[in-house]
């Protein structure tokens, strides 16, 4: 068994996992190609400018193979002992707002010597074995986002990892971590704010 606390680590699929996109259906046959659904087939729905003026090829194909690149890595170095190697890179994933939040709220941290970061998002839990992910789904959503479901199985049990993405410096990139405890989410973007203010 190994232990890690709640820190940013980078999240990769393994090779052989299976990727299904979601716009309004999910594919169930991987060997399948059906260019709405299936990540590898190469097509790109549409187009169009991010905030940095950039061309923005906004399919969810795009999102959904960004994402199995993550979630590739991290399986592949947590289970070889490496978790750090992921951590000290794992900025390279994230948005630019999520940076500068987590940034803020490991500083109030440290400061006041609590513990708020006390399970790893990335996974949603603080220990982990065998890790492996087994899809990914991916909705649009308005403003160059969509939302990301990750099924990450961690000591045999399937896990879901809820993430918002944002299209950004020409990639899609990570913007939030949402936990679904209750019946509305909870937005770890939020969160960080809020324990940043409530220690000003």
């Amino acid at each position: 068994m190994k232990h890690q606390p709640f820190i940013a680590a980078g999240i990769l699929l393994l090779s052989s996992c299976t990727l299904n996109i979601k716009t309004t259906a999910t594919a169930d046959n991987p060997d399948t190609c059906d260019s709405t659904l299936q990540a590898d087939c190469g097509t790109v729905s549409e187009t169009g400018k991010d905030g940095d003026g950039q061309e923005n090829t906004s399919d969810m194909q795009a999102a959904a193979g960004q994402i199995r690149h993550i979630y590739d890595e991290l399986c592949k170095l947590y289970n070889a002992g490496k978790a750090e190697e992921f951590l000290n890179n794992e900025e390279q994933y994230l948005t630019v707002e999520f940076q500068n939040l987590y940034s803020q709220a490991k500083k109030v941290e440290e400061e006041n010597q609590d513990y708020f970061f006390d399970w790893d998002f990335w996974i949603s839990a603080q220990d982990y074995e065998d890790l492996k992910v087994t899809g990914v789904t991916t909705t649009e959503k308005p403003g160059n986002k969509a939302a990301a479901d990750v099924t990450l199985i961690n000591f045999g049990t399937p896990t879901h990892i809820h993430l918002i993405l944002k299209y950004e410096k020409g990639k899609w990139l990570i913007d939030d971590f949402i936990f679904s405890d209750d019946e509305t989410g909870s937005s770890l973007k939020q969160s960080m704010k809020d324990y940043i203010e409530d220690n000003e």
